[in-house]
């Protein structure tokens, strides 16, 4: 082999020697970086922790008893008693471990059922009915004087041989044979000419898969009001018979609370450790809605309080516990709260921003009566509007009628003057543009209202 053929065979192995030697010092930095020994807590200082405390808050048998306590409380969704309740135990538990506690209010739009609805009867019997979710906004409702109708037990067998469903209530056994063709999709039925369907579960509703019950029977993007309800199981027996049914779910502005409680720790670093947790409900079945998860989490979130308390004197941050509402509005409650806590790197945000808004306002309050005086020299108290209305360059900040305002209370003139004579014009110009399309419907009409409009 000549020299000259040889040169690009060493190139290659030099360049690949190259690599290997980059390679194998990559390979020692990162096998130094991951052998480095782990840091251990001191021992006298761990001597010092009262793990035995710790533990016992955090058993499985604590945080369960205390999750059956959340959970007896009943439905949690915005709105319902047992929120409520759980707020109140939430404040009680957080008070007796001698923590800090804040509420801060939350307005919830929630679908709730009308009082003294919510039932299926006849001269026989009674039962409870629960709406199920808004169709988009729809809510369920049949009207004030509810409706009418015979029960029909809608299965793969009976959907198969039954011809005429006018004036019928489907009663879906959602753990049964449901008829093919249908399924759980209520527009089908209604469809079919029946005026409401019945969802239930042959071994209770709390047997019932109401997360698939709720994919098919609510009609997330149109707002038709098709009746949709849940009964128990005792409705089954009643098949064939007429009954009178009720269920008017309405929206509602529910008041709600986060709870917030703070743990001190002897010498914070001027930063708190937050813990976020929901503690609503949110369900298939607007106004029964258990949610064992939320309670799970407010079961945990109070236990991991009093775990804390116990080693309070190691802490180096504060420590906030925060359980919020709002789960189903996207987290309403949540976010109001992170908003009024503000950045991280500013830890008197909100009573910055509290105080921002205040001089603001106090400042435009300022403009305004400013504004009032002059117009009160100009032309008395009560000054009619068309005395100003009618000079533009008035409220232009130009000041050539108001020369004695300051320039910032000009400006704010001008641009509250601005602002109202749009809104005016729009008002105005819906009206014209309504005239102008009537009138060019019967253009030869030189006489009409429309025309002189």
């Amino acid at each position: 082999m000549t020299p000259a053929a040889a040169k690009p065979i060493l190139r290659n192995l030099a360049c690949a020697l190259l690599f290997l030697a980059l390679a194998g010092a990559a390979f020692v930095v990162h096998f130094n970086r991951m052998a480095r020994p782990p840091v251990h807590i001191q021992e006298e200082e761990s001597d010092t922790i009262p793990r035995a405390a710790v533990f016992a808050s955090l058993a499985p048998e604590a945080v369960c008893r205390t999750y059956r306590e959340i959970a007896a409380f009943g439905s949690r969704a915005p709105g319902q008693p047992g929120l409520a309740r759980t707020r109140d135990y939430l404040l009680a538990r957080f008070r007796a471990l001698g923590l800090e506690t804040f509420t801060q209010d939350v307005d919830i739009p929630y679908p709730l059922l009308a009082e003294g609805s919510g039932f299926v009867s006849n001269a026989t019997f009674r039962a409870a009915l629960w709406p199920l979710g808004p169709n988009f906004a729809q809510t369920v409702t049949t009207g004030p004087d509810g409706l009418d109708g015979e029960l029909f037990v809608a299965d793969a067998a009976s959907m198969r041989t039954a011809t005429d469903f006018a004036g019928k209530i489907a009663v879906i056994d959602v753990g049964g044979a449901v008829f093919g063709d249908f399924g759980l999709n209520p527009a089908h039925y209604a469809n079919a000419g029946f005026a409401a369907v019945i969802y239930t579960h042959q071994n209770g509703l709390e047997a019932a898969d109401w997360e698939r019950v709720a994919q098919s029977a609510v009609l997330r993007n149109l707002p038709v009001n098709v009746v949709r309800v849940a009964c128990g199981p005792e409705i089954l027996g009643h098949d064939g018979e007429r009954v009178h049914l009720e269920a008017v779910s309405t929206w509602c502005n529910a008041r709600t609370q986060n709870v917030v409680a703070v743990l001190r720790a002897p010498s914070s670093e001027g930063r708190a450790l937050v813990i976020p947790v929901q503690y609503d409900a949110a369900s298939a079945l607007p106004d029964l809605a258990p949610g064992s998860l939320e309670a799970f989490q407010a079961a945990t979130l109070v236990q991991t309080a009093e775990a804390l308390v116990a080693v309070r004197d190691h802490l180096r941050r504060d420590v906030v516990f925060a359980a919020t509402t709002g789960l189903s509005e996207n987290h309403l409650g949540a976010n109001r709260l992170f908003s009024a806590l503000g950045h991280l790197d500013r830890r008197n945000q909100p009573a910055i921003r509290l105080a921002e808004d205040v001089a603001r306002n106090e400042s435009r309050l300022a403009m305004v009566e400013e504004i009032l005086a002059m117009l009160g020299e100009a032309g008395g108290d009560a000054p009619a509007p068309r005395e100003y209305s009618g000079d533009a360059p008035a409220f232009s900040g130009s000041g050539a009628v108001a020369p004695r305002l300051s320039k910032p209370t000009q400006k704010f003139l001008a641009e509250r003057f601005s602002a109202t004579m749009r809104d005016l014009v729009f008002a105005q110009s819906e009206r014209l543009l309504a005239a102008r399309i009537a009138y060019q419907r019967h253009p030869a009409d030189a006489d009409s209202a429309d025309y002189f409009a």
